[in-house]
């Protein structure tokens, strides 16, 4: 999960997830962006996939995820 650490956040507790541009939901999750890199956030704005991808294709009807990471891209399953 993403968290951000602050001085008065004590550890593992999570913060909602701050994001670079207006966000729509087609599903319970969406892709989301923070600093230039790309994540999933779910309904509650909580992060599920960290912001660590270049770059995130995301389909409703698809069991699966495609990311783009330091160059190379994979296949994520949905499961969160």
């Amino acid at each position: 999960m993403f968290s951000a650490q602050s001085s008065n956040t004590k550890p593992n507790e999570q913060k909602p997830a701050e994001h670079d541009r207006e966000i729509h939901f087609y599903d319970e999750y969406t892709p989301a962006s923070q600093n230039g890199k790309y994540g999933i956030i779910n309904s509650k704005n909580e992060a599920v996939l960290d912001f660590l991808f270049d770059e995130i294709r995301m389909e409703r009807d698809t069991p699966f995820i495609v990311v783009k990471y330091k160059g190379y891209y994979g296949v994520i399953q949905k499961n969160f």
